[in-house]
């Protein structure tokens, strides 16, 4: 599956080149022991799909994710991906849940790079995530300015193009350049004319090594820890259901 073999970025650019511009996103929740989980949206204009004549997302599918070497390490329930339109655009989303953050990597002997290496700590109270080869820092790593010839002959495909990298704290998290924090939310969006003009986030972040969200204080109260967790036994229940059918299905 794409997502499995390529980085998030190299993805992008294939998405785009298949299907005109997209819109990536990833969130990242994260729950003071560490457990949370791992959202991933993909959306490509319909229009430009259509001159294409392919659906750039159909390779989204819960059996080629299991065909590709099953569940990630630390993944302890995947959701079957859902499809749906908006707005002139084909969407893509699925979730994964896990136990421990600091678990989570590709498969053994995946050579993708889907996924960020974290680093999670709890400490007096409070909790550090540092994000290394996360999906903005893929991309930061390849980046080169573009052209004013590459701008002309791309532009029609990034009209539109948003990336974005989405982290949902147990708390607070000290100011970062280039992230935008709101209450228990770390933000990093890069649109169009970041990727253009090479500013922005990009500028920002570039070069600036790992992403480390700090935060102070833990501030989720018992009745939202207690909701999560019920989502993940939920996950996990409705996942070992989907094996069981994908199994019959064989």
């Amino acid at each position: 599956m794409l997502t499995r073999t390529l980085p998030l970025f190299a993805l992008t650019l294939c998405l785009m080149l298949a299907g005109g511009c997209v819109k990536v996103k990833q969130v990242v929740t994260v729950m003071p022991d560490g457990s949370g989980k791992l959202e991933f949206t993909f959306g490509v204009s319909q229009a430009l799909a259509a001159q294409a004549g392919e659906d750039p997302l159909e390779e989204f599918t819960l059996e080629n994710m299991m065909d590709e070497g099953g569940l990630p390490e630390g993944v302890v329930a995947i959701t079957e991906p859902t499809r749906w339109e908006d707005g002139g655009y084909d969407y893509v989303s699925f979730t994964m849940y896990f136990e421990d953050i600091n678990a989570v990597s590709a498969p053994e002997g995946d050579t993708g790079e889907m996924f960020a290496n974290y680093e999670f700590v709890s400490e007096d109270g409070g909790c550090t995530l540092i994000v290394r080869d996360g999906m903005m820092q893929q991309m930061m790593a390849d980046y080169q300015k573009p052209t004013a010839d590459e701008i002309a002959m791309m532009g029609a495909m990034l009209e539109g193009m948003e990336m974005v990298e989405h982290y949902v704290l147990p708390g607070e998290a000290e100011a970062v350049d280039g992230v935008t924090m709101v209450d228990n939310t770390a933000d990093i969006t890069i649109t169009k004319d970041n990727i253009i003009n090479g500013d922005g986030p990009i500028a920002d972040l570039q070069g600036a090594g790992p992403l480390e969200l700090v935060v102070a204080e833990n501030s989720l109260d018992q009745a939202t820890l207690d909701a999560f967790a019920a989502e993940m036994a939920q996950a996990i229940e409705d996942w070992e259901a989907l094996q069981e059918e994908m199994e019959m299905g064989e």
